[in-house]
């Protein structure tokens, strides 16, 4: 990899992002607390009104007294009084914790997926953490702030006026799910995890709570805007697209290779540049999920803040980015030199690596659910799962877990083969069918045996050609045996990609079909690779496809060791290559 000198810029990076999220904000004040004692630890909080001014006098000990404080708690009809949502009674926000955390900007990104309630953030007045035996808090709500219901009836402990029989919708402060075997997952509901077993204190601590409730300022007023880790920068006028792009592999993912550390200062901003100056309008970025998630649960952020200052570079160069899922806990495929994962597991016929994955794509959205369009996700690259019902299983189980907290953000999806074969699978799904914001990816590596010539001791093929018998330098099972004297022609390669283009056109989707990985090795000919390349250009845009090359610095570059355009920049845009 080049430009060592690069290092040390890289770290400055480095330092300015690995802190956590939000443990730098400026917030205008407390206006969001977990009480940190319940009234008597039974769910009769005195009403409405008891809880409220429960919430006030907690708020008061601690300097917070002249805001408006309210219980989130909702209440049912009961004779004259229609009953209202917690949602309803406690302002727009934005709401700070203790520490001066921002927890929601708005109701929208509080009840949309977007807010940050879990043990680090939900504290109480004071800034402490919730103790974890404490953690079911006292809501009466549905997940949208509504009221609740549990086995027929409300589930508010007679309105918050009950210490007997009955029941109370209870949220988990700190999400908690369920402990796994790589990590605990912390994704339950902060405001509808299971009902109590009853509305005295006995049967409140028996559930897991000590009577505590969520209190938010309803007169909260806007302080500074979120920040993002990366330092600011002005996007450009115009809106982002994603139809010449350019794949960045070996740096957040594959780092098998002594060269290619994982976020190695080989990149930087400079070639981020290049890039845009050359031609591309987006980054496909292969990322190793298994590392991003920690072994408590928590995103590790110190290896996605390579990925978050990359975002802010794309962003001042006006490229997009697709995030593309490259590894996943105890699960990678199609790696090359890689040694597989120590706890190696098929997330299409384990469900505990299936879950792992579920809740890394559920925190993962939620991580980057503030940025913009500029930002796509990729679900899983090179899947190989055994049959079109898992890989649409998997399919729709990632895309919910993205749309909880993203419900417009633009989600590739692809097949179990990720190829031409198979790619027709994707469209079975009426889930996938009916979100609108899905697109579809495969890679394209046809004809194989032209594409991949990785061993020096093999005939060269050449493109057009025809294909030599390689004797005993294949083996008699390996299935490039079946292409010896074949002719392999461009208009045999346009026949393949039009039949697959008439075969998706036929679907009444109008999606965006987007070739994610196509290249050739850099052992065939120039000639030969620049007569595929063109061809490929040509055909994909012809049928409206946008496209990925692979890649930025391998053995298929588009850039060589000595920063200059390779033959594969030119091939793609011809001589001037930056158009």
């Amino acid at each position: 990899m080049r430009r060592a000198a690069s290092i040390r810029r890289f770290a400055l990076f480095l330092v300015l992002l690995t802190g956590p999220v939000g443990a730098a904000e400026t917030s205008p004040g407390l206006s969001f607390f977990v009480t940190s004692v319940g009234v008597d630890g039974s769910a009769d909080l005195g009403g409405l009104a008891g809880a409220d001014g429960h919430c006030q006098k907690l708020a008061a000990a601690v300097g917070a007294g002249d805001r408006t404080w309210r219980a989130f708690l909702s209440t049912a009809p009961s004779g004259s009084s229609p009953g209202i949502d917690a949602r309803d009674r406690i302002g727009h926000g934005p709401w700070w914790n203790a520490r001066g955390q921002l927890i929601a900007a708005s109701l929208d990104d509080l009840f949309g997926g977007r807010e940050r309630i879990d043990r680090h953030t939900a504290l109480d007045e004071q800034g402490r953490e919730i103790p974890r035996r404490d953690h079911d808090i006292l809501t009466g709500s549905s997940p949208d702030g509504r009221l609740a219901s549990a086995y027929g009836e409300p589930a508010t402990c007679a309105n918050w006026t009950g210490r007997g029989d009955g029941h109370a919708m209870m949220g988990h402060h700190d999400r908690f799910l369920d402990r796994g075997n790589r990590f605990p997952r912390w994704r339950r509901s902060w405001t509808a995890s299971h009902p109590s077993r009853g509305c005295d204190a006995a049967r409140i601590d028996q559930t897991g709570s000590a009577g505590l409730f969520y209190c938010f300022a309803s007169d909260s007023t806007p302080g500074p805007p979120p920040p993002t880790a990366a330092a600011p920068v002005a996007a450009p006028s115009r809106g982002y697209t994603f139809r010449r792009g350019l794949n960045l592999a070996h740096w957040l993912s594959a780092n098998y290779l002594p060269d290619a550390p994982y976020a190695g200062a080989w990149m930087t901003e400079e070639d981020v540049a290049w890039i845009a100056e050359h031609g591309f309008d987006h980054l496909r970025v292969r990322v190793a999920g298994d590392l991003w998630i920690g072994p408590e649960g928590d995103l590790h952020e110190e290896r996605i803040a390579p990925f978050t200052a990359l975002l802010g570079w794309a962003k001042a160069h006006g490229l997009g980015i697709v995030l593309t899922m490259y590894s996943l806990p105890g699960y990678h495929s199609g790696i090359l030199g890689a040694a597989p994962p120590a706890d190696r597991a098929s997330p299409f016929e384990d469900p505990e690596t299936f879950y792992d994955h579920e809740y890394v794509w559920w925190l993962i959205a939620r991580r980057f659910a503030r940025e913009g369009p500029q930002l796509r996700f990729e679900i899983l690259h090179r899947p190989q799962a055994p049959s079109a019902s898992a890989m649409q299983s998997y399919n729709e189980a990632m895309l919910a877990a993205i749309r909880d907290s993203n419900p417009t953000r633009v989600v590739y999806v692809t097949s179990r083969g990720m190829d031409l074969d198979t790619f027709s699978e994707v469209m079975a799904s009426d889930r996938i069918a009916a979100d609108w914001n899905v697109a579809l990816a495969f890679e394209l590596s046809e004809p194989v045996v032209f594409t991949r010539q990785f061993q020096e001791d093999r005939p060269l093929v050449r493109f057009p050609g025809r294909v030599p018998d390689m004797g005993d330098k294949v083996g008699p099972e390996d299935p490039l045996r079946s292409t010896f004297g074949t002719e392999l022609t461009v208009a045999a390669l346009e026949e393949r990609l039009s039949a697959f283009a008439e075969a998706t056109g036929s679907v009444p989707w109008g999606r965006e079909v987007y070739v994610a990985e196509f290249g050739v090795y850099e052992r065939a000919d120039d000639e030969s690779t620049t007569s595929y390349l063109r061809t490929l250009r040509a055909a994909f845009e012809r049928h409206g496809w946008s496209w990925a090359v692979y890649d930025y610095q391998s053995g298929c570059a588009v850039r060589g060791e000595d920063g200059q355009p390779t033959r594969v920049l030119r091939a793609l845009f011809g001589e001037s290559s930056s158009n």
